[in-house]
């Protein structure tokens, strides 16, 4: 996930929101399909992250920028009722849904490819092994079915993960968009209200919605589980197969999406290297960001959000 791609999901998210007040009638029509997107740059990324280290994150400045260029009326309304963490943890949902449609597609694609390879091999012997040793004779096809079975597992955990939108306020209780519903005339129920805001911008996004979520991290350690199972069965074929060998660069250009693949580029041993080592390194970052998140107590935990920011230096550190 890059950061123009956090920006952009940020931004959607502000969009949705404002969206959903107006059509509930709590903020004037003037602010319907106010184009967010245009008020940002990828120049922004650098000077938002700088920001972000006095408030924790880069919501604030993010929400600074957007009054400052938007129009009058738009720029009051912008953010009511929301807080950071709804912002920030949406976003990344957001950005999350994105990379799990599209690694689905590709998951897709390489079933596919496998399948092929198992049957065309189904009776190509080869000698099996135990502990490198030399056993009992087995045939490439059966080999490739065990590979197959490791995308499989991947591509129906990414099937199955939830990615909700976080819309609580600062307490979880939803109390600043309850209040807001109440001041305007014309709701005589307020409290259902902040219900129907959440399933609005969810329905905008496309994000599943549930109850707050703040400190019950499931969605995004779900995310790093459903992520890492991609990476242990890419490793799994990568490091089974011989790095120099035609079937790497193959398999290697199943796995990126290319439709074809030169002797050379077959023959190269990164082919397989960069499978397991990228494997590796995610099982390392995914392992130090979820145990930070998952201890988490207080709202808007600070060791949350100290362990992402580690975790995402161990990445970059590995890959």
């Amino acid at each position: 996930m890059s950061d123009t791609t956090l920006l952009a999901s940020m931004v959607a998210v502000e969009s949705a929101w404002l969206d959903a007040l107006v059509a509930a009638g709590l903020a004037p029509g003037e602010c319907a399909g106010a184009d967010l997107h245009r008020l940002v740059a990828a120049h922004d990324c650098e000077t938002l992250a700088a920001g972000a280290e006095g408030g924790a994150n880069p919501v604030i400045g993010l929400v600074e920028l957007l009054r400052e260029r938007a129009t009058p009326e738009v720029g009051r309304w912008l953010h009511h009722g929301l807080t950071s963490q709804d912002v920030l943890d949406t976003g990344l949902m957001l950005a999350t849904r994105a990379v799990v449609d599209e690694l689905m597609s590709q998951l897709a694609d390489q079933v596919s490819t496998l399948t092929t390879l198992a049957t065309a091999h189904r009776g190509t012997q080869m000698v099996a092994r135990t502990l490198t040793q030399h056993a009992a004779p087995t045939t490439f096809g059966a080999k490739v079915a065990t590979w197959l079975n490791g995308v499989v597992d991947a591509y129906q955990q990414l099937a199955t993960l939830t990615t909700p939108v976080q819309i609580g306020g600062a307490g979880g209780t939803l109390a600043a968009a309850t209040e807001l519903a109440i001041l305007t005339e014309g709701h005589g129920n307020a409290v259902e209200i902040p219900a129907k805001l959440a399933q609005t911008t969810a329905a905008t996004l496309g994000l599943a919605i549930r109850m707050p979520w703040h400190t019950t991290r499931t969605p995004v350690t779900a995310a790093g589980d459903a992520l890492v199972g991609c990476t242990d069965a890419w490793g799994r074929i990568a490091s089974d197969d011989p790095p120099r060998s035609p079937v790497a660069g193959s398999l290697s250009s199943a796995i990126s999406g290319r439709t074809s693949v030169t002797t050379s580029d077959a023959m190269r041993p990164q082919a397989s290297v960069h499978p397991t080592s990228a494997s590796l390194a995610a099982v390392t970052g995914v392992r130090v960001v979820c145990h930070g998140i998952r201890i988490a107590k207080p709202k808007a935990a600070a060791v949350a959000w100290a362990s992402l920011e580690i975790g995402r230096a161990s990445c970059r550190e590995r890959v």
